[in-house]
């Protein structure tokens, strides 16, 4: 009895002797990092309308650069500019395939020069969030980086003052759900017929 008696004053002691005070730094911890929290929202909130400024911005300062389809309504045409001229897409329709979806446009030259292939730029994915609610900045955020990209290579020209038909192919889409296509084309590939010669392809 004795020696459990020595042993239990020993553990006391030990106990006794213990530095409790990072325990309560630890608890102020947590309630700090408690306080912090609706800021820490607040502050995300706000970068989430700052990116979503910045893109609305960049949308209008190159209103052009890109043309934008909605696959499941749409049927008409868009402008599309280049750096060698200005063009205008058609949008006929969308063509299921065993990996994806094909798209079915003609794209028209309103330039004078034939125009030698291209490369296309692709995004796509579900439909554009409608723009209300106080979550629609986080939740356009999270669509955008939802959608899919890729490029594919025209290796046709692009006959001047016709519409030209064109197929492009995305993987992994489906016809039921593929709500957004937004298209960019990129040439520097011109052909124009000089006064006593054959034509002259210039780059």
């Amino acid at each position: 009895m004795k020696a459990l008696r020595c042993i239990a004053v020993a553990i006391v002691s030990v106990v006794s002797g213990l530095d409790l005070h990072p325990l309560k730094d630890f608890g102020g911890v947590e309630a700090k990092a408690a306080d912090e929290a609706p800021k820490i929202e607040e502050l995300q909130k706000e970068v989430h309308e700052l990116e979503l400024k910045v893109g609305n911005l960049a949308g209008s300062v190159n209103r052009y650069k890109t043309a934008v389809f909605d696959p499941l309504s749409d049927q008409g045409f868009a402008r599309l500019d280049t750096f060698v001229g200005t063009m205008i897409v058609s949008f006929h329709g969308l063509k299921p395939r065993t990996d994806g979806v094909e798209v079915q446009l003609d794209l028209g030259n309103l330039t004078s020069a034939t125009i030698g292939g291209g490369t296309f730029k692709m995004r796509w994915g579900p439909a554009k969030p409608k723009m209300d609610g106080a979550d629609f900045g986080a939740r356009l955020i999270a669509w955008q980086r939802s959608l899919q990209s890729g490029t594919q290579e025209l290796t046709e020209d692009l006959r001047p003052g016709v519409w030209n038909n064109v197929r492009l192919a995305l993987p992994g889409a489906s016809t039921d759900t593929l709500g957004y296509l937004e298209l960019e084309f990129e040439t520097k590939h011109i052909k124009l017929v000089p006064h006593r010669s054959a034509p002259e392809e210039r780059q």
